[in-house]
Formats: C-alpha cells, sequence, structure tokens
C-alpha cells in the first residue's frame, strides 16, 4: 500500500473526506487491495491504542446497523476484556476475514472506530512525528511533508 492510500484512509478517520467518498475509493479495489486495506486501518486501530472501550461508540457513528455481523464481532471485544487491545485485535483480525460482501460494512466500521480512537486522544498525544497518521491531516502543508519524507 501506497503513503497516499494510507494518507488518505486516515483522512477519512479524521472526517477530512466524506465516508461515501470512501466507500467508492474502497470499492474500486479488487478484493486483495480491500483485505489489505481493512489489515491497515486495523494496524492503525491497535497502534492508536484502540480497546474494547472504543467498539460501542464506534458501531454508533457507524451508523450500520448493530446486529450486522462486523459490528456483532466487533462488541465482542467490549465483552470480552474491554480494556484490552488484544480482545481488539481477535475481534478486527475476524472482521477481516469475513466474506467479501462484508467488507463494505466492514470498511465503515473500522473508519468510524479510527475516528472514536483518534477522538480519544489526549492532546498531548496528538501531532506526533513518529505516528504521523495521528496528526491533524488537513494540514495540507503537512500532508505535503509526509509525502515527501516517505518517497
Amino acid at each position: 500500500m501506497d503513503i497516499l492510500d494510507e494518507i488518505y484512509i486516515n483522512q477519512l478517520a479524521q472526517r477530512v473526506y466524506s465516508i461515501v467518498d470512501g466507500i467508492k475509493w474502497f470499492s474500486s479495489f479488487d478484493d486483495g487491495k480491500q483485505v489489505e486495506i481493512l489489515k491497515k486501518i486495523s494496524f492503525y486501530a491497535l497502534q492508536g491504542g484502540g480497546t474494547g472501550m472504543d467498539v460501542e461508540q464506534a458501531v454508533s457513528n457507524s451508523r450500520l446497523k448493530s446486529t450486522y455481523t462486523p459490528c456483532q464481532l466487533l462488541l465482542m471485544a467490549k465483552e470480552r476484556v474491554p480494556l484490552s487491545s488484544s480482545s481488539l485485535r481477535v475481534s478486527l483480525n475476524k472482521i477481516v476475514a469475513l466474506p467479501c460482501d462484508e467488507r463494505a460494512k466492514s470498511f465503515i466500521l473500522f473508519i468510524s472506530l479510527l475516528n472514536v480512537i483518534f477522538h480519544n486522544k489526549n492532546v498531548t498525544e496528538l501531532d506526533r512525528k513518529d505516528k504521523w497518521w495521528e496528526s491533524n491531516l488537513s494540514n495540507i502543508e503537512y500532508v505535503e511533508t509526509i509525502i515527501e519524507s516517505n518517497k
């Protein structure tokens, strides 16, 4: 996955771009690329300190029915060990492994989860240079420096 895709994913999570645009973008890829994208979002969620405590808000914010399979699997993370990232990791991996007809819903849910984690970050933790994806990606100049540093 290239840096432009990674930036776009995080801009979607920060609501720089709409989820409607994100779904069109995600749907334009083949199965393998979609799985790669979901795995990358899962990585960001775990690196961002996501736990089972974040999942109810993510499901609610996604506006998906909580009875959908990806939502049910994600909600299991709170039921198992709410403060643990390992229970979240288990749920995320199960969602990534779902059939292709669940991928668009999974993508929406993952972006929503990443948004919740981003907004739960302490202000002092934002704009860390070692984790550019936790920085404000609506700043075009900053995004250009990320792209330049990853060439």
